[in-house]
């Protein structure tokens, strides 16, 4: 079996969506209309922005009331060093207090040290009070969003798939997202759960990419970069 590494982010959400809940999220790629969300917090991972280190994008939140429109507190956080949490420095990305009625918008910038690969963001709005990243509260919405930082010079790759499994090989393929023609991957394989050094190393130019004198019945982890 083939898996990849998990990261479990804090919890945060409102408990009540009654009067104002968030409708609308752009940033980058992502242009996401909802509904109020059932327990308060929306589950969007499945949609991706893909973002450049030292670059700065335009975000736009929406709100929709239900009745009276009032004051809302938004804040956005992105986990860039990919820690699991939103505690580290400039992983606050966006903060307002805003006007009744209007959209929140602003710019955040990727900083240029920012880890590639994909990472969480979240996007929180709460009445007339700007929350903490993992906070529960009563009116207003979260809702979590997928960002891919690319690494400088090189486009992301994705879609990770595994396929032709034998009893000691397995060939996989990714998406390579437009790379520049010969472009070089590398390919790491190690135990589940193990840490360095891998079982095997291999600098790859073409894909897709068969990887041999693997164990049986053994659970494998694999990484490209």
């Amino acid at each position: 079996t083939f898996s990849t590494t998990v990261v479990t982010y804090c919890e945060s959400y409102g408990t009540d969506q009654s009067d104002e809940f968030i409708s609308r999220v752009q940033f980058s790629s992502i242009d996401n209309s909802t509904t109020a969300e059932t327990g308060g917090n929306g589950d969007y991972t499945n949609l991706i922005a893909n973002v450049d280190p030292g670059s700065s994008y335009p975000i736009t939140i929406t709100p929709t009331w239900n009745g009276a429109a009032y004051t809302e507190g938004y804040a956005v956080f992105i986990d860039f060093n990919q820690d699991g949490d939103f505690d580290d420095q400039d992983e606050t990305v966006y903060t307002e207090r805003n006007t009744t009625g209007t959209p929140a918008s602003g710019s955040i910038t990727i900083p240029s040290n920012a880890l590639s690969g994909t990472t969480r963001m979240r996007v929180i709005m709460q009445y007339d009070t700007i929350s903490t990243s993992c906070e529960t509260f009563t009116y207003g919405e979260v809702e979590d969003y997928t960002i891919a930082v690319s690494t400088p010079g090189c486009s992301n790759i994705s879609n990770l798939q595994t396929d032709a499994i034998t009893s000691d090989s397995v060939t996989i393929s990714w998406f390579e997202n437009n790379s520049p023609a010969g472009n070089q991957w590398e390919v790491v394989i190690v135990n589940s759960g193990a840490a360095v050094p891998a079982v095997g190393t291999a600098n790859v130019f073409s894909i897709p990419h068969t990887l041999s004198n693997l164990s049986q019945n053994t659970s494998y982890d694999i990484y490209v970069r």
